[in-house]
């Protein structure tokens, strides 16, 4: 019974002491910078404005309305500064990209990428150097020039595929689109040995695939922000079963990177150029007198950050995409007459198609402007003390970039909210990173290095389906009553599914092509 109120005596004492911590630190906080922002609770600051309900990135941007682009959050022992504008945008990303290069904790990085040794979560040490260095040659213009044929392939596996779809009543859009990519991307990355062709990519049991692309899904679907990491010391209490998730993905996908990694060694290979993965060439590379000091675990890290950030945002904008041509039947049937007329009907849309498909371009930087597949970009945090907005930012501040406040202000945007991809014929803006008003990718040296290569997939997966497939709302269904409901989570999404039909719109040998 002693020790019992010892042990109990003692856990209120450390809430209490850490109550008063956090409390006199918030307050300090707010007096030295003087940065505007909500009042928050004492200790929990403004987390009840970002419950696991909330629908964060348009909390925030309605907070913007009341205290400007530049504001602060407390949550918990978290000090966060909130950006909303494209000129602050460009001071952080940009102006001061060294300042704000930094990389703030997080059980997402420290659990499934490998303890933020990667090139997504790392800080801008050597090892993040060389991991960039390596990605940006993996997703280089040459190297993705060399995978061209077997994207095709790829997408060949998908229409077949999509055509077995037709015998259903109604398909789930999303989840069938997160399957063609889960394929297309594990192709990319471990070659065309281990995936395999059409009967590896119908099989749930070829590496447990389609197990793997779930807890993608999973990952996606918590919490933007997880107890644990406002709440240090309370950790252990995991609550939400976000860090258990964590660590089941972890396994999971370290499992079978290893068991891809050991697969290669141990069977020779003649596989060309056009065959191999990224993950054979990086195990070249370790052959090689430059790259003889390359780890295992620096391979591991980044097939990891390929598989697991590339499969979910391309899903998500060619899901976005085709939801806004369900939802706008007109521009849907002007997408489909450009298909017609640059490619015609009697032969399969081809990457080199792309340059003369000016359409398609616009209405996928329309969608990106509306639903960005990542609306607070990856966090920041200042690495030193230094000035924004002519307020004093301290070292070690997270910074959210609400792109999707910007990308949907009017003060940028005429009619903002709506679906208008003619917006940009003949507008210079681009999705680069030097135009601040669209940032899907973000800008500076935490930019996307897969900038090149998700939106060349996204290009050429909507092309091929919109070109081979016509795609339909349940019958009795109107546009007008599609359901876009936001639903919480790290990536944007949907509360509900669209379910289609689908039916092949070009002669039955087109469709029917093996890979």
């Amino acid at each position: 019974m002693f020790s019992d109120m010892s042990a109990l005596s003692l856990l209120l004492l450390i809430l209490l002491v850490s109550t008063i911590f956090v409390y006199t630190k918030n307050v300090v906080l707010r007096k030295e910078t003087g940065i505007p922002g909500p009042r928050g609770w004492p200790v929990i600051g403004n987390l009840p404005l970002l419950n696991s309900e909330s629908i964060v990135h348009l909390t925030l941007m309605n907070l913007a309305q009341k205290f400007g682009p530049l504001y602060q959050l407390r949550l918990g022992m978290l000090k966060v500064l909130v950006i909303s504008s494209p000129d602050l945008a460009k001071e952080i990303l940009k102006n001061q990209d060294a300042s704000f290069a930094g990389r703030p904790f997080t059980l997402l990085g420290e659990l499934v990428f490998y303890q933020r040794q990667d090139m997504i979560f790392a800080q801008c040490d050597d090892n993040w150097r060389l991991m960039r260095k390596l990605g940006s040659e993996l997703m280089s213009s040459k190297a993705v020039q060399q995978q061209q044929v077997s994207r095709h392939e790829t997408m060949m596996t998908a229409v077949n595929l999509l055509l077995e779809c037709q015998q259903k009543q109604l398909i789930d859009l999303r989840e069938e689109l997160l399957d063609i990519i889960f394929y297309h991307m594990s192709k990319l990355l471990l070659g065309k040995r281990l995936t395999g062709g059409m009967s590896a990519a119908k099989s749930s049991e070829c590496n447990g695939r389609k197990n793997l692309s779930q807890l993608i899904r999973a990952v996606a679907s918590l919490p933007f922000l997880v107890l644990g990491e406002c709440f240090p010391f309370l950790r252990w209490l995991d609550v939400g079963g976000a860090e258990a998730t964590f660590v089941q993905v972890h396994r999971e996908f370290d499992s079978f990177i290893s068991d891809a990694i050991d697969a290669l060694r141990r069977e020779a290979t003649s596989d060309t150029p056009e065959e191999q993965g990224f993950m054979q060439t990086l195990l070249s590379i370790q052959h090689t007198e430059e790259g003889k000091n390359m780890t295992d675990l620096q391979i591991k890290c980044l097939i990891n950050d390929f598989l697991m950030a590339g499969v979910e945002t391309t899903t998500g904008s060619i899901f976005f995409v085709m939801a806004e041509l369900l939802r706008n039947p007109d521009v849907k049937e002007k997408l489909v007459k450009e298909l017609d007329e640059v490619v015609g009907r009697e032969r399969v849309v081809e990457e080199s198609d792309l340059i003369n498909l000016k359409y398609l371009k616009m209405v996928i930087k329309e969608t990106f402007r509306l639903h960005p597949s990542l609306p607070l970009l990856l966090p920041h945090e200042s690495t030193v003390p230094t000035t924004v907005g002519g307020y004093e930012i301290p070292k070690n501040m997270q910074v959210f970039i609400n792109i999707y406040a910007i990308q949907r202000s009017p003060e940028l945007w005429e009619s903002p909210n709506s679906f208008k991809p003619e917006r940009f014929a003949n507008n210079p803006v681009d999705m680069k990173g030097q135009d601040f008003c669209l940032l899907p990718f973000g800008a500076g040296r935490r930019q996307c290095p897969g900038m090149g290569i998700g939106a060349l997939m996204v290009e050429i997966t909507l092309a091929t389906l919109l070109q081979m497939f016509e795609f339909s709302l349940p019958a009795g269904m109107k546009p007008e009553d599609m359901d876009m409901t936001e639903k919480a989570g790290v990536t944007s999404s949907l509360v509900y599914p669209i379910l289609v039909s689908v039916t092949p719109r070009l002669s039955p040998n087109l469709c029917s092509m093996q890979t």
